[in-house]
């Protein structure tokens, strides 16, 4: 199973939806964006985003992913925890499964 994040109680804005996985990424160096299309239950579609335009950093975090070392933390594990910490998905949500 992929991984994905876990969320500890039904999603208000999506209800029912108890987790997402990491579906597709995006990563426009040209704009400065990051772009994440989230899959829920039910077939559920999140979509979430960093801009440089926004203050978010995006160049700063596509600079960050291209290096990281994904033997140690997948890139599905790694984009979950961004947006957990950015305030973009549950920050109390547990990730589970394994890299694809």
């Amino acid at each position: 199973m992929t991984e994905q994040i876990n969320l500890p109680a039904a999603e208000q804005a999506q209800p029912g939806t108890t987790y997402w996985r990491v579906r597709e990424v995006t990563l426009d160096l040209n704009r400065g964006a990051i772009l994440v299309g989230l899959l829920g239950e039910n077939g559920l579609i999140k979509s979430i985003s960093w801009y440089d335009s926004a203050g978010e950093g995006a160049t700063a975090l596509i600079v960050s992913l291209n290096k990281a070392n994904l033997t140690i933390k997948s890139l599905q594990r790694r984009i979950i925890e961004t947006a957990q910490t950015a305030g973009k998905l549950a920050p109390t949500g547990t990730i589970s499964g394994t890299p694809d």
